[in-house]
């Protein structure tokens, strides 16, 4: 884990609260830095038909570029201005006075110990299908204790970097220092535009997800323009799930740092490394059994690779976010875990995990969640197994259609219900019940 995973984890958790500057770093020094594959691993001990819990689990995926003790080259600065405006003088100065303005205000203000060195050069001026933009880049120096790699001695070095677009020339994005590898900046409107000075060949894509749940990312080429490389990206990509893949093979690529301008107010952390929420945010609950059935049953599943092979979640995704939980037997012993799931920034979602307790046998889609359910999902499982239905904190009747006489479902709020249910009802609170056609 590196610092902008911890970092990220303390943010989810505390999202009002912000760990002053290298905090995480100093939690983490002096253990071994590696790499992990973040995995969920679920060891239920199970005495019971259902187990309901809400526990929010957030598993944050591999930084791109976490390269510790990274070099950072800096003749990126010293050659000339590239570009088709490299030549009108007039408007590099006016990009250079916004660069320095843009500092003035900026929300990835110096720390102390930190501060820039030399002078800031306009590394590319062009014109785009967004209008004109110039990239800025300036060198920088730290002897603040908490950026210093492992095996390196101070002060550290690195260039910061920022974007300037427009005919009166303003600054819309930076990359602060240190930042991880050369920037990718997003701009224009609806953050459009994607802009980066790294070498190719390069790829962009979005992550779209359809109506059945499964999601999918077309890769565009990143086109060269005289020392930078730029794309349109296609209407209506989510500039938040934006990536770059530095190889052809996106497997075998780097992924890069992304910047979207529409999003540059939060600051750098929050920027490129979103983290979706949740479309309820219920409180942590621990688990419930419902003791109507004995047996134990224990498994270690991946749920991120589950869903990734299924098409429900994004590879590329910067978090895995899960919430509210159910878990059930079949009558032939295979294990069911109803889950909440965040593939996107539309909010949750929801699906059914038929397995064996070693690997998952099928994956069923549960839709949307809604910012006000009846019911947060209804799922009618493969093989006629049944419907699997749950509403955190409701306790729930059903029927196998009109006159026929209400069941209670003693597990309260989550129910493996007969393959020919047609009603749910659903109480919460002590409200009027309402009746969910399945």
């Amino acid at each position: 884990m590196d610092p902008d995973d911890l970092t990220r984890a303390f943010r989810a958790a505390t999202d009002t609260l912000e760990p002053r500057p290298g905090f995480a770093t100093e939690v983490i020094r002096g253990g071994k830095r590696r790499q992990v594959r973040h995995r969920i691993a679920i060891a239920t001990g199970m005495a019971a038909l259902i187990g309901v819990t809400g526990t929010t689990a957030v598993v944050l995926t591999s930084t791109p570029n976490s390269l510790p003790g990274q070099v950072y080259d800096f003749s990126i600065l010293n050659g000339p201005t590239k570009g088709d405006l490299a030549g009108d003088q007039e408007y590099l100065t006016k990009v250079l006075q916004a660069w320095q303005r843009g500092r003035e205000v900026s929300p990835n203000p110096l720390r102390e110990g930190t501060q820039l060195t030399g002078s800031p050069k306009v590394i590319w001026a062009g014109t785009t299908p967004a209008g004109r933009a110039a990239v800025v880049g300036q060198a920088g120096e730290t002897t603040d204790v908490a950026h210093w790699p492992e095996g390196t001695t101070p002060p550290r070095r690195g260039p910061a970097f920022g974007l300037i677009t427009g005919d009166e020339p303003t600054m819309v994005n930076e990359a602060p220092l240190f930042a991880q590898g050369l920037p990718t900046f997003l701009f224009g409107p609806q953050d459009v535009m994607l802009i980066t000075l790294a070498s190719g060949p390069l790829q962009a894509s979005g992550w779209t997800v359809g109506a059945d749940g499964k999601g999918k990312r077309e890769w565009l080429p990143v086109q060269s323009a005289d020392g930078a490389n730029l794309l349109r990206l296609p209407n209506g990509t989510d500039p938040r799930t934006v990536r770059i893949s530095t190889s052809r093979e996106v497997s075998k690529g780097e992924s890069l740092l992304v910047y979207p301008s529409s999003r540059y107010a939060e600051g750098a952390d929050r920027q490129t490394k979103q983290i979706p929420e949740r479309t309820l945010d219920w409180s942590l609950t621990p688990y419930v059994f419902f003791k109507e059935r004995g047996g134990y049953m224990s498994a270690t599943i991946d749920l991120e690779k589950v869903l990734i092979d299924a098409g429900y979640l994004d590879p590329q995704a910067a978090a895995f976010v899960t919430g509210f939980r159910v878990n059930t037997f079949l009558p032939d012993g295979r294990w069911v875990l109803g889950m909440e799931y965040v593939s996107d920034f539309q909010g949750s979602r929801y699906c059914a995990i038929v397995t064996d307790g070693s690997r998952a046998l099928s994956v069923t889609y549960g839709g949307l969640i809604e910012a006000s359910p009846a019911l947060l999902a209804k799922m009618r499982l493969p093989d006629n197994e049944g419907w699997l239905v749950t509403r955190y904190g409701a306790t729930l009747r059903y029927r196998a259609g009109p006159g026929e006489p209400w069941v209670a479902a003693t597990t309260g709020q989550a129910a493996l219900l007969p393959a020919d249910t047609t009603e749910v009802e659903v109480t919460v609170d002590g409200k009027p019940p309402t009746v969910v056609q399945l």
